[in-house]
C-alpha cells in the first residue's frame, strides 16, 4: 500500500522542500502550509498510517538540510 501513495508523496514533498527554502532565501519569516487536507483524515486509518509514515520519512531526510539553511519546522494541528 505504501507503494501506492510513495511517487506522489516525493513529488509533494519535493515541492514543499523547495518552497521552504527559496522563502527562507528571499526573507520570510514565517510560513504556513496545509500539507494533509481535511478529506485525507476521511481515508481509512491504514491508508492515513501510511501517509503519516511517508512524511515522518521525509522529514528525517531533510532534518539536517532545513538546520542547515537555518529552517524551523513547527508542526500545528
Amino acid at each position: 500500500m505504501l507503494q501506492k501513495y510513495k511517487k506522489s508523496c516525493e513529488q509533494t514533498c519535493v515541492i514543499h522542500g523547495n518552497l521552504y527554502i527559496c522563502s527562507n532565501k528571499i526573507g520570510v519569516k514565517y510560513l504556513t502550509v496545509y500539507a494533509f487536507s481535511t478529506e485525507n483524515w476521511k481515508r481509512p486509518k491504514e491508508e492515513v498510517d501510511n501517509l503519516m509514515e511517508l512524511l515522518y520519512n521525509y522529514l528525517l531526510q531533510v532534518e539536517e538540510k532545513f538546520k542547515n539553511e537555518n529552517i524551523r519546522l513547527c508542526i500545528i494541528g
